[in-house]
């Protein structure tokens, strides 16, 4: 999204409606929040009044929230071109290893309805929703004018009363809502709902008594079926000319300028964390670390909940004759031993991907979750 300035806005209100429209996430074709950052990126063009006024803003939800700005916005100006070294097509390392992961996957997925039932049912019995109350005051304003001719204004609240709005809902058909925010039957819904018992808790708060269940439902249908899940290789490969596809342009601050150009392909990497820029220092400066990429956008490999990119693709040299090839995934050591620090999206991307990659053992990958190259 990009906001650009092109009136004397003098309204703070109308400012901050602005800054916090530009902030929320997207939203894809189903309505799913998307937290591909390479997507949601708010692009303000300002005049001097309006920077002024983001400044302020920060320092405001510095103090009140305890928000950390630092490295997250970024001057536009401050960008590097990003450019492919000459004959990178003839780099035999770059090849070599391309060839063993360039096979794209198609994948199935197989999963017991009724073990679905049986899971959603029980977290639903566990489920509270909340009543919906409106608390109605009555304030007294009053002000008046000082000597100096400023003005004081003073408030004061004269009655306080909580209306408790039960049962005066408009529901909507709450199977098909579910329906539709699931992909699973009308019987199968019906089927949790009644065996669960907690559809009385609708009248609490409809809307959030369906976005729950829905939640729940696609929480434990996406463990199923990437439990049961199999990828089998196709004769479609990622296209090796896409490296080439278009001019970059990115934000020198997450950037690493490449010295030993003959181990990768760009003159500059990007990194989203200090773990990936401190392994892709380390790629760069390790002798047995022959050859290594930052897997580009574009390299997806398909999920049932969405594409997952890898982070790494890269040639160990283990011995004299010996080379070992490997895709990385990067995460804090302290994420790899606790799942529970990973988004559940998170965790069963890493899963279908080391499915996918099963399907290339005899090409010689290795798949990996890591947090250096020292666990290589």
């Amino acid at each position: 999204m990009g906001i650009c300035t092109l009136n004397e806005t003098q309204s703070i209100p109308k400012k901050r409606q602005e800054i916090g429209r530009g902030l929320r996430l997207c939203v894809n074709q189903h309505g799913t929040r998307v937290f591909d950052k390479s997507i949601n990126i708010l692009t303000i063009i300002t005049n001097q009044s309006y920077k002024i006024f983001a400044e302020n803003l920060q320092t405001e939800m510095i103090a009140d929230c305890g928000v950390n700005f630092a490295g997250k916005i970024k001057n536009k100006a401050n960008k590097q071109k990003i450019e492919l070294k000459k004959n990178w097509k003839l780099d035999k390392n770059f090849l070599d290893l391309w060839e063993k992961i360039k096979y794209k996957t198609d994948y199935q997925v197989n999963y017991n309805t009724q073990e679905l039932i049986e899971k959603v049912t029980q977290r639903l019995q566990n489920l509270s929703i909340n009543k919906v109350l409106i608390q109605r005051q009555k304030h007294k304003h009053e002000y008046k004018t000082n000597d100096d001719n400023s003005i004081e204004i003073k408030s004061k609240i004269l009655s306080a009363k909580i209306i408790d709005i039960n049962n005066k809902f408009q529901i909507i058909d709450i199977i098909k809502y579910l329906e539709n925010k699931t992909n699973l039957t009308r019987k199968t819904i019906s089927k949790i709902l009644l065996q669960s018992n907690c559809l009385n808790q609708i009248f609490n708060n409809p809307q959030d008594f369906l976005d729950e269940v829905a939640k729940i439902i696609n929480q434990e249908l996406n463990q199923l079926q990437i439990q049961g899940i199999k990828y089998q290789k196709n004769n479609n490969t990622y296209t090796m000319m896409l490296f080439e596809d278009k001019e970059i342009e990115l934000y020198t601050n997450n950037l690493i300028q490449i010295k030993q150009q003959d181990k990768t392909l760009f003159n500059y990497i990007e990194f989203d964390s200090a773990i990936e820029e401190q392994f892709a220092k380390d790629c760069e400066s390790r002798e047995d670390i022959l050859f290594y990429i930052k897997l580009p956008n574009w390299f997806k490999i398909k999920t049932p909940i969405g594409s997952y990119n890898p982070d790494w693709a890269l040639i160990k040299q283990e011995n004299h004759e010996q080379k070992i090839y490997f895709v990385a995934e990067t995460k804090h050591s302290n994420a790899i031993e606790d799942n529970l620090l990973l988004r559940q999206t998170e965790q069963l991307k890493i899963i279908c991907g080391k499915k996918h990659f099963e399907q290339f053992i005899d090409e010689g990958i290795i798949y990996k979750t890591i947090s250096s190259t020292t666990e290589l």
